[in-house]
């Protein structure tokens, strides 16, 4: 047994050597940084009290394992700041320690941007403030926009004194109204500090849209007769109006443009289970050439 250990004692040390750097490779290929928006958070706020702050959120560098770093318990991040005690009305500096940042283990704080925070305490009021929708984002081009409403129009949030005038309009988050095919009710939230209180419930947007109508004009008719003619043009334009979506997605090629012996052109095959409507015909009156006497 001893021999065991004993033979080719150097080539057995370098294979443990070698085995430990190829693991410590491995382990730390698998470690990462980020840096993550993370929203502040006051505790220990006085009753019918609020806090002004310099800012909402921090920058915070992370460090730790990717799939901790790329997972959603990430989103659950906040920075705790305690607030007992601080006067009222008087203007509070604070830095802000890794210990406040509230992450899931295993990850290392490394800064904090900016990492000195202003703040005060302020009496709250009640504030009835109108709500405005956020619109991002532009209709398709065959869709116009009718109307807009929102419920509640008016929400009521606990403001400190000083900021009342700041919140007599609060906007909703925003609404991409691009990609909108038809008319929609969206639920949404406000955009307001998380200082700011207010009781919860359900705001939605009601967005009505409305396809345009579209009118076009259709060139190469064909112009179908009797074996016996030959018609004079042989191709005629057709315009036709009605919903964008149907309107646009006709092919004149499909038609044809039927006469009768007169000349005159009835009817148009290929629109009679198509909601559009025919505008002009050019021309309406075909000559019609005997092609046995040619």
């Amino acid at each position: 047994m001893k021999e065991f250990f004993i033979d080719n004692l150097l080539a057995k040390v370098i294979a443990v050597f070698f085995a430990i750097i190829l693991w410590a490779m491995v382990k730390g290929s698998d470690q990462g940084v980020s840096t993550l928006s993370i929203p502040l958070t006051f505790i220990d706020v006085p009753a019918e009290k609020s806090v002004i702050s310099s800012a909402n959120f921090v920058e915070v560098r992370l460090a730790g394992p990717r799939s901790l770093l790329s997972s959603n318990v990430l989103r659950q991040s906040r920075v705790e700041i305690s607030v007992a005690n601080a006067p009222l009305s008087q203007e509070q500096n604070i830095t802000i320690e890794p210990s406040m940042v509230r992450v899931p283990f295993g990850l290392e704080v490394q800064s904090i941007r900016p990492s000195i925070l202003e703040y005060r305490i302020e009496k709250v009021v009640a504030v009835l403030a109108t709500i405005t929708p956020t619109l991002i984002g532009t209709l398709s081009e065959e869709f116009d926009l009718e109307r807009v409403t929102i419920k509640p129009q008016e929400i009521t949030l606990a403001v400190p004194a000083t900021e009342v005038a700041n919140y007599k309009v609060v906007k909703t988050t925003p609404i991409d109204i691009s990609t909108l095919k038809d008319s929609a009710v969206i639920s949404t939230s406000i955009m307001i500090p998380s200082s700011i209180s207010f009781s919860e419930q359900e705001i939605t947007v009601a967005i009505d849209i409305k396809e345009k109508s579209l009118q076009r004009t259709l060139t190469q008719v064909p112009v179908i007769t009797e074996k016996a003619f030959l018609p004079s043009p042989p191709f005629i334009k057709v315009t036709v109006e009605g919903r964008h979506s149907v309107v646009s997605a006709i092919n004149p090629f499909a038609l044809e443009a039927k006469v009768d012996t007169s000349g005159t052109v009835e009817s148009i095959r290929g629109l009679e289970n198509i909601s559009a409507k025919i505008i002009a015909i050019e021309p309406r009156q075909i000559v019609l050439i005997d092609n046995e006497s040619e």
